[in-house]
C-alpha cells in the first residue's frame, strides 16, 4: 500500500538525522549538569526537564520559591541564558 509506505517514510527518522539527535541531547543534559543547582531546579520545573514529572506555571514558581513572579522570569531567562553559553554553537 502506497500510503503506508509514505507513511513510513515519514516517520522513520534517517540514520544521520538520528545521530545528530541523539549528539543534541547528549549535548544538552552535559550542559544542563553544569548548571547550579539554583538553575536546574528552576528549569526543571518551569520546562519538565531534568525529572521534573509536570511543568510549573510562573505563578506555582513563584509560590514554590517564596518570590514575585518577575523574579521567577528574571531567574529563568539568566538560567536559559547561562544554559545557551554552556551548549555547543553549533547546535545553536
Amino acid at each position: 500500500n502506497i500510503s503506508t509506505e509514505r507513511r513510513t517514510q515519514r516517520t522513520t527518522p534517517k540514520p544521520e538525522i538520528e545521530i545528530q539527535r541523539k549528539e543534541l541531547i547528549q549535548a544538552f543534559d552535559l550542559a544542563f549538569k553544569k548548571l547550579p543547582f539554583a538553575d536546574r531546579q528552576l528549569l526543571s520545573y518551569a520546562y519538565g526537564v531534568g525529572g521534573a514529572d509536570h511543568i510549573e506555571s510562573y505563578r506555582e514558581l513563584a509560590n514554590r520559591f517564596g518570590c514575585p513572579e518577575g523574579t521567577i522570569k528574571s531567574r529563568i531567562a539568566a538560567a536559559k541564558k547561562r544554559l545557551r553559553k554552556l551548549l555547543d554553537p553549533t547546535f545553536l
